[in-house]
């Protein structure tokens, strides 16, 4: 590269810049969540996904485990055939459903979206993948 075009580069400093948010299962704890609630199709099964970005981390179970990150993005799956599933949805939404007044989930899932939360993060792994975790929340309240 000639020296011309190198002085045409801006002086950046990379180490400055802050890391993006990233889309991982956050550290077991209670967390200050902002709630998306969408509807999804995960190998072709229909879902519901509860999509949550940590906006402040009150109690993390684990002091000694590496912190999420304000920003940080995780999501849990309801998916809608099967009873479990259903169930679990039927439980976590039910404060959403209360703060709202609605008990339609398109409803619920609309007056819902961006709202600021608390809940309890619970990590379990994947009994085949060691490597990959899931997330559920509990004990949600709303702010």
């Amino acid at each position: 590269m000639s020296n011309a075009n190198a002085q045409a580069f801006p002086d950046l400093d990379f180490d400055a810049i802050p890391d993006l948010p990233a889309f991982a299962v956050p550290p077991a704890g209670h967390y200050k969540l902002k709630l998306t609630i969408l509807s999804k199709t995960i190998n072709a099964k229909q879902a519901v996904e509860f999509g949550y970005e940590v906006v402040e981390i009150l109690e993390q179970a684990d002091p000694t485990e590496a912190p999420a990150k304000i920003g940080d993005k995780f999501s849990c799956a309801y998916f809608l055939d099967n009873e479990f599933s259903l169930g679990k949805l039927k439980a976590d939404i039910a404060p959403l459903q209360a703060f709202c007044g609605q008990k339609q989930l398109a409803a619920v899932a609309e007056q819902c979206q961006g709202l600021s939360v608390y809940g309890v993060v619970k990590v379990r792994r994947d009994k085949n993948d060691a490597d990959k975790k899931y997330a559920s929340v509990s004990s949600l309240t709303v702010e």
